[in-house]
């Protein structure tokens, strides 16, 4: 198969200057020297006069620094692509030349088209892509911004109450991982028509792992839950790993039940001290059993992330899922090119089997260093350095307390019930802190009821 050619542009100046050569010499010998087609320089010779008239008279290019036609339209549809954008509504191009066509109509111009053409300049112009959505969250940005602001505020609060070690300030998070996970993209030659991925036809199928961590770097063993009644012996568990059997025709999901193993397993160890713990706002974290079992059997005070604001607050979204999980990949495409096969009756291969997934699991769970926990705290702020020296690291905390007093009771951190208490607690906290002993612990009591978040 012939190698496909491409078009090449020629400038006018280039192909009079190939056609002095040719009267100089001969066509071929220009054919020759410019690496030029005999046939073009066969028509350039015919077109000289018209090649010098053009020279001429044309003092740029066509189309070359050409000005926009309708430059206050412009100007107007920029505007409303970049207010939609603030607002992060989705912004597709029938909509840009649907507002387009709009404008030019209000305007009085009736012959705008709105043509591919016109489009593609248009996104050259302004640097405007198509790109991938990398984030989706239900609230505006407006919205978010003000989420995280109260709840960091929140957090720094509670830290100078209760004066917390790192090692007391907690996060955990449950994240599916499917048995196998081809992906979907590889590098391949240039010009493959056809680009495959090998898999054993199980993508579906997963088990959900709980990852926690504390401030000071220290994790904690993962939780997987697997579906099924029978356990797995004992050999077949990697050391560091705790299994939970979510019963018969259950799927390896978190509920109320599974949490609360967590609780009593994982967290409940070493609860001498008061301490914190901030979790997202999954249902079965805000229950009435679960924030009883926090608050009086492991002696912890529960901080929510609003939602939508899990990818800026929560340290295992922002740092540690995304390392494990493509640590577990990398565990699993080796596997695939080179191990062992197994086949069904039918010739399919089989799935990798369960205590390989945990060996998986672990080892991708140790490539996560402790400083990459350390750091994830730091950059969501809820370790940050009270002094403020770190607050570069994770954005703006407001210092006004008095320019929003609703702000507290707009969080959605918290239960409806406890609003009150809370806001008493932060709008005095100063007052508080500077009280004796006795009264200290008396604010301590009234935190307690105060300090579990919901949703």
């Amino acid at each position: 198969m012939a190698e496909k050619q491409t078009r090449k542009f020629y400038s006018v100046t280039f192909k009079l200057k190939v056609v002095e050569f040719a009267e100089q010499h001969s066509k071929r010998n220009a054919s020759q020297v410019f690496g030029v087609d005999r046939k073009r320089v066969r028509e350039w010779v015919k077109l000289k006069n018209d090649l010098q008239l053009w020279a001429k008279s044309r003092k740029r290019a066509l189309g070359a620094d050409r000005k926009v036609r309708y430059e206050e339209i412009d100007k107007k549809l920029i505007a409303w692509f970049e207010e939609r954008r603030e607002a992060g509504v989705r912004v597709t191009g029938k909509a840009m030349k649907n507002e387009a066509l709009r404008l030019h109509k209000e305007n009085g111009s009736q012959s705008f088209k709105a043509s591919c053409g016109w489009f593609a300049r248009f996104k050259k112009r302004h640097g405007i892509s198509f790109r991938r959505t990398t984030h989706i969250s239900q609230k505006s940005v407006d919205i978010t911004n003000g989420l995280v602001d109260k709840f960091l505020r929140f957090v720094i609060r509670m830290r100078q109450l209760r004066g917390y070690e790192l090692s007391e300030i907690g996060n955990m998070d449950e994240t599916p991982v499917y048995f196998e996970m081809p992906g979907k993209a590889t590098y391949e030659y240039k010009g493959q028509s056809s680009v495959t991925v090998t898999s054993t036809g199980h993508e579906k199928e997963r088990v959900t792992v709980t990852l926690g961590a504390y401030a000071d770097g220290t994790k904690m063993s993962p939780l997987v839950h697997l579906s099924g009644v029978r356990p797995l012996p004992k050999k077949d568990i990697p050391s560091g790993i705790i299994v939970y059997m979510c019963g018969s025709g259950r799927k390896s999901w978190a509920n109320e039940e599974t949490i609360l193993f967590w609780l009593q397993k994982l967290w409940g160890k070493n609860n001498v001290r008061r301490r914190l713990l901030v979790w997202d706002a999954f249902r079965a974290h805000l229950t009435d059993d679960v924030k009883d079992y926090a608050r009086s059997k492991c002696n912890t005070d529960m901080c929510v992330i609003p939602g939508g604001c899990t990818s800026r607050l929560q340290p295992a979204d922002v740092s540690w899922n995304k390392p494990f999980k493509g640590k577990f990949s990398e565990l699993y495409d080796e596997w695939l090119f080179s191990g062992p096969v197994d086949k069904t009756p039918k010739g399919n291969r089989r799935a990798p089997p369960k205590p390989l997934i945990l060996t998986w699991i672990k080892t991708a769970w140790d490539s996560i260093t402790p400083a990459i926990i350390r750091k994830s705290f730091v950059k969501c702020g809820i370790s940050a350095a009270m002094d403020g020296s770190e607050d570069h690291l994770f954005g703006h905390v407001s210092d006004d307390e008095t320019a929003d007093e609703t702000a507290v009771t707009e969080f959605e951190g918290f239960d409806p019930d406890d609003v009150d208490e809370v806001e008493q607690v932060l709008e005095n906290l100063n007052t508080e802190l500077s009280e004796s002993d006795g009264n200290s612990s008396e604010t301590d009591d009234q935190v307690s009821d105060c300090d579990s978040p919901g949703h």
